[in-house]
């Protein structure tokens, strides 16, 4: 998110997640703050609340391994499907083109704390 070029819901949304967010093209360190504080609000709200009800699907898992993260998402909807749609759904997932896009990237504009809670929500660096 930190390098993406669609940049609408930082603007549109950052406040909301008490970021100040400057006119123009807000810089990445913006972008990550504000997709950590978004999703951390979140699994804030929804987890302890009823964390039964709470799965939490990492998008590059998905694409990485789609029949296991399929498989886990079937089970905790308790749906069951038969081969042909249980392939047809494992093949929906597709690696984006922008996926680790941030690998080319200077990390070190962004705060230790920032990249810390990145990889506490469940993503690698």
């Amino acid at each position: 998110m930190a390098f993406s070029t669609n940049l609408r819901q930082v603007r549109r949304f950052g406040s909301l997640v008490g970021l100040d967010v400057p006119v123009g093209r807000p810089a990445p360190t913006d972008a990550l703050r504000y997709w950590i504080r978004a999703n951390g609000r979140v699994l804030d709200v929804v987890r302890p609340s009823e964390p039964e009800r709470t799965h939490l699907v990492v998008f590059e898992d998905l694409c990485r391994s789609p029949a296991w993260e399929i498989g886990r998402l079937l089970d905790f909807l308790e749906i069951t499907v038969d081969d042909r749609r249980a392939e047809a759904l494992r093949a929906i997932p597709r690696t984006p083109s922008s996926t680790g896009r941030f690998r080319s990237e200077d990390l070190e504009i962004f705060d230790r704390d920032d990249l810390e809670a990145v990889e506490r929500l469940g993503f690698r660096i």
